[in-house]
């Protein structure tokens, strides 16, 4: 509620109000502060807070200077629908410093400790409560939700497929929810009701909408996701593999805009290493790792470290050398063709350059074919069992791989 007096640093009458909970405890991200107008040591002062179920402020004179209400409340951000207790201490070294060898005694002086409860009934129930989809993705939706209410805070329930979610927003103000983690190509049915603190619930709630993700674009060697192995993402990320010449390229963003202080590391997944990477500014961040072994299954992931958490993305496993174009009848690229694509039998390929250096290696990255072609040949994969193979196809112009997947 206050503290004073443990800061170095600080200009003179600092103090600071300080939330711990399960979300963020011990060095917690969840604090404000400000300065008193006199000198805290020879004056009172008034010290408070306003504690309600959906939000707690924290006050000096009676000017508010910090609030905390976390959009999502459940037992790890919102501790506070519990009995708390009051504690008056003075409390000595650690972040305040050494005690002086010479200390003897000091004092706290108290004038009051008082505590008042609002008791006034209010039976005002929500009103224009609405609720639509806003950006939809392959793996997210976007719930807009709105009600007007007398007291300000509105408490939104959104339910779907046995998950309930409890939000909380403001009156009149559109509140963004995205849902993450969902399936892509998936029609997904939401039920949201609106109440207000009082527990007054909105004439038309709950209401019910629906919404389908999109189809995923998302490849082995670049997507979004939101899927986290710690932690979570409000909104979730980009990555990006790519293979130049025997080097991979790592290339993460993140897209939540609620997080500040961002760095990020690598993981390889084994034997486990991490690794610094390299910020290219807006939260996107770079790193790349040598001398790997063409055709080969590696596996990373990304940490993201930023003020009061972390969070860190699925492991990712990527062929070395893939570039990841998606298997189609005829599939084209930059001037080549290759059918069919899923092939049975036998494999159709017309490239641009006329000299050419062919490598067909399968999922272990064993080579079963290397020759010189020219611009159109063909290759006989009857005999071999069905999987996924590379092409590697190198000229004067580049080198490119791509996937053939033999039924």
């Amino acid at each position: 509620m206050m503290e004073y007096g443990i800061f170095s640093g600080k200009p003179a009458n600092y103090i600071q109000s300080t939330l711990h909970t399960p979300s963020s405890s011990g060095s917690s991200v969840n604090h404000g502060s400000t300065i008193a107008d006199s000198d805290i040591q020879s004056n009172y002062h008034i010290y408070s807070l306003n504690w309600s179920p959906n939000q707690i402020t924290f006050l000096l004179d009676g000017v508010a200077y910090y609030t905390y209400n976390p959009s999502v409340k459940n037992a790890s951000t919102w501790p506070f629908d519990k009995e708390q207790y009051l504690l008056l201490n003075i409390a000595m070294g650690g972040v305040a410093g050494a005690v002086p060898a010479n200390f003897l005694e000091t004092a706290m002086q108290i004038d009051y400790v008082r505590v008042y409860q609002n008791t006034a009934p209010d039976t005002e129930s929500p009103t224009l409560f609405t609720a639509k989809t806003g950006n939809i993705s392959n793996n997210s939706i976007e719930l807009l939700l709105n009600a007007t209410d007398n007291l300000g805070t509105l408490n939104y329930k959104i339910s779907y497929n046995g998950i309930e979610n409890n939000i909380t927003g403001a009156s009149g103000v559109d509140k963004s929810v995205i849902i993450n983690n969902l399936a892509p190509n998936t029609t997904y049915n939401f039920v949201v009701s609106a109440s207000d603190s009082a527990g007054n619930s909105a004439a038309n709630s709950p209401l019910s909408i629906s919404a389908k993700t999109t189809n995923s674009t998302s490849t082995d060697c670049a997507g979004t996701s939101a899927v986290a192995s710690q932690g979570s993402f409000s909104i979730g990320y980009n990555y990006q593999f790519q293979t130049i010449g025997n080097d991979v390229k790592f290339t993460f963003k993140l897209l939540d805009t609620d997080k500040s202080g961002v760095v990020a590391y690598l993981f390889r997944e084994n034997p486990f290493q991490e690794t610094p990477m390299n910020a290219l500014g807006n939260n996107t961040f770079t790193q790349t790792v040598s001398n790997q072994t063409l055709y080969s299954t590696i596996s990373y992931a990304v940490k993201f470290a930023f003020a009061g958490g972390l969070s860190v993305t699925k492991y990712y496993q990527y062929v070395v050398g893939s570039n990841c174009v998606l298997g189609t009848s005829e599939l084209f690229y930059k001037g080549a063709k290759i059918y069919p694509n899923p092939v049975k039998n036998v494999l159709h390929i017309d490239l641009e350059s006329a000299e050419n250096d062919i490598t067909l290696a399968d999922q272990s990255g064993k080579v079963i074919l290397n020759k010189k072609a020219g611009r159109s040949f063909t290759v006989d994969l009857a005999s071999y069992p069905a999987g996924l193979y590379y092409l590697t196809v190198k000229n004067l112009n580049k080198t490119e791989t791509l996937k053939v997947i033999k039924e």
